[in-house]
């Protein structure tokens, strides 16, 4: 079932007169095997992060574990907001493209009047 899910069936493994399959597609996080791509897909979207500002930006498909690992990348590769009223728990997960954005949420958020 291993070889299966991870190379397919190919007319070498099944035999000529048997269907060939492709391999299953997996999840490296949970090292998981789904039926499709689209069951895949639904799994990433429901059990782990997507970095939405990466996505904005064309690199598609770039999802994280967890909020740890996905607050440690936006710490890595974007604009955090550092006010306390941003945090959630321990992650940073308030973050912007560039600094620019950073700046205006600032002033919009956490400016006193």
């Amino acid at each position: 079932l291993k070889r299966h899910h991870d190379d397919g069936d190919r007319a070498c493994t099944v035999g000529p007169s048997l269907p060939q399959s492709p391999p299953h597609a997996r999840c490296n996080f949970c090292k998981r095997s789904f039926y499709s791509e689209e069951d895949l897909l639904e799994h990433m979207h429901t059990k782990h992060q997507l970095c939405g500002i990466c996505e904005r930006q064309g690199r598609k498909g770039e999802f994280y574990r967890d909020y740890g690992y996905l607050s440690l990348h936006y710490e890595e590769e974007h604009y955090v907001c550092r006010h306390e009223n941003c945090r959630r728990e321990s992650y940073r997960l308030v973050a912007f493209a560039n600094e620019d954005d950073l700046w205006m949420h600032e002033i919009k958020e956490h400016s006193t009047k």
